[in-house]
């Protein structure tokens, strides 16, 4: 993937993160996420997560992050969705949805109590940025091993840079190098899936939902395992999901 493309930074997650990052259980565990918003860190240092590494294409994400927490730090729960938006230091998307859809998909943000607990983690923290491609991770992290990997819904851009016919290879080869960077039972969040997409008002791409198929069949006769849930969207009536991958097998 190259690093020309993404450069801008979404303001606040897309996901539900406050339907499928608890179920990773994440308290004291060693965490890697990719997600310029700064989002899947925030909530899981919120859920406990002891260490925790942002790995993000955009070479703006480590700034924006910074000034995110800074204005967490500062600012009360109401006041901080104007606040992110009004950030003009670095290039934002325009893909976040209403304060209340960007409050329902953060943990930190759905009440006063998780959000000063938030801040009183922060103070307390540090959330490592790095500028690297999560499909060459390696250079970015050397050997660096993790209890859980969060990978958002990259997989759902790789239409933008090769044929269908050719992605599940390459998501096989991917699949092997991120398996290597997990602690034994580690997690790895490999699929986030927008069933219904609100702006096209059609279905998305079915690539992620194939290759989840073929990826099962691989492990058929592994003691690793694989996981589908699916939650309702935030519109409340369409549904969402995540496939996670549980490294039982070899350290």
């Amino acid at each position: 993937m190259s690093t020309n493309e993404f450069q801008e930074v979404y303001p606040f997650t897309n996901e539900m993160l406050s339907s499928y990052l608890p179920t990773l259980k994440l308290k004291n565990k060693k965490i890697l996420t990719v997600g310029s918003s700064g989002d899947q860190a925030f909530n899981a240092l919120l859920l406990g997560a002891k260490d925790i590494t942002v790995l993000d294409i955009s070479p703006y994400s480590k700034e924006f992050i910074k000034i995110k927490k800074d204005l967490i730090l500062r600012y009360q729960r109401q006041d901080i969705y104007d606040k992110v938006l009004a950030i003009n230091d670095v290039p934002i998307l325009d893909d976040y949805g209403s304060k209340l859809a960007v409050e329902n998909r953060n943990l930190y943000l759905q009440n006063n109590q998780n959000y000063t607990m938030l801040q009183n983690k922060l103070k307390h923290n540090n959330i490592k940025v790095i500028e690297g491609d999560i499909f060459k991770m390696a250079d970015a992290i050397g050997e660096e091993k993790y209890d859980c990997i969060i990978l958002s819904n990259v997989l759902l851009h790789l239409s933008l840079f090769m044929a269908k016919e050719k992605q599940f290879d390459f998501i096989f080869d991917q699949f092997q190098e991120w398996k290597n960077h997990l602690n034994k039972n580690g997690i790895l969040q490999l699929y986030y899936t927008f069933y219904y997409n609100l702006h096209q008002k059609q279905q998305t791409s079915k690539i992620a939902i194939e290759n989840y198929k073929k990826i099962e069949e691989m492990l058929e006769n592994e003691n690793d395992k694989l996981k589908y849930m699916k939650f309702l969207n935030i519109d409340g009536k369409n549904y969402d999901a995540v496939t996670t991958y549980t490294k039982k097998k070899g350290k």
